[in-house]
């Protein structure tokens, strides 16, 4: 009789176990989005605002970016910085 009960609930464990373990992972594997490495860091940037006495503002944003390879150079000779 314990055989019998042991033997039935294990069946019914087993059964259960892939409804536990949650859904399948997509066929695609798509994982989300990826970052991708442009090949070049921005490694200073500094910005500030200031007024005179008309309220006027001036804006200056300094900044520095080193290429890291051959890939990070062309990208950065693309840039367009407006003024």
């Amino acid at each position: 009789m314990i055989a019998r009960t042991c033997s039935a609930l294990l069946a019914l464990l087993m059964s259960l176990a892939p409804a536990v373990a949650g859904p399948p992972e997509p066929a695609s594997g798509d994982h989300g989005p990826v970052w991708i490495d442009p090949g070049w860091r921005r490694t200073i940037a500094r910005y500030a605002v200031t007024f005179d006495e008309q309220g006027l503002s001036t804006t200056v944003f300094d900044f520095e970016i080193k290429a890291l390879d051959e890939k990070g150079a062309r990208a950065i000779s693309q840039q367009t910085f407006y003024v």
